[in-house]
């Protein structure tokens, strides 16, 4: 059985399902009382949503727009839920380690997008960047954490680790 998915239904589910997550976590954010760090959560689910958007728009809009700022969007995303998590944890949550990788990798697309195009390498640069950024959010989650707290901060590393969407 062939099952044919188009990019740009994949980007619309991926752009409503950001959308809708965020309108919800913002309403809980605003109308709760919530954690430390739900805030900074909250918000990294909209430059997700964006960065989505302008990658499903590529071909409509100026490349600057559907790779460099798409891009940079979508790995500021993680880098926000770093802090978030960083946050909850009670830790200190400013990481200049992950802006000076965005300004590397977003360097690598300026070359591999318009000096020496190659899709392939910006693909894999985004994914080791992120998963690099995620891998720390989970580790975050993993240890250090109370006994009784110690099983639902390991799930919830483990479905960050499994469900990244990059």
């Amino acid at each position: 059985m062939n099952f044919i998915l188009d990019n740009r239904t994949q980007t619309i589910v991926q752009v409503s399902v950001s959308i809708m997550l965020c309108i919800v976590m913002w309403t809980a954010w605003r109308t709760q009382k919530t954690y430390p760090g739900f805030g900074r959560w909250t918000v990294s689910k909209l430059p997700h949503a964006l960065g989505w958007l302008l990658i499903g728009l590529r071909g409509l809009i100026p490349d600057w727009a559907s790779v460099l700022l798409a891009n940079g969007l979508l790995f500021i995303s993680p880098i926000l839920l770093y802090e978030g998590i960083r946050q909850f944890r009670g830790k200190p949550y400013r990481a200049i380690s992950h802006y000076v990788l965005m300004v590397l990798l977003l360097g690598m697309f300026i070359y591999f997008t318009w000096v020496r195009t190659n899709v392939n390498v910006r693909v894999v640069a985004i994914a080791v960047c992120t998963a690099l950024v995620i891998g720390r959010c989970a580790f975050n989650f993993m240890f250090g954490s109370a006994r009784e707290l110690r099983s639902s901060f390991w799930f919830t590393a483990t479905m960050l680790a499994c469900t990244t969407s990059y």
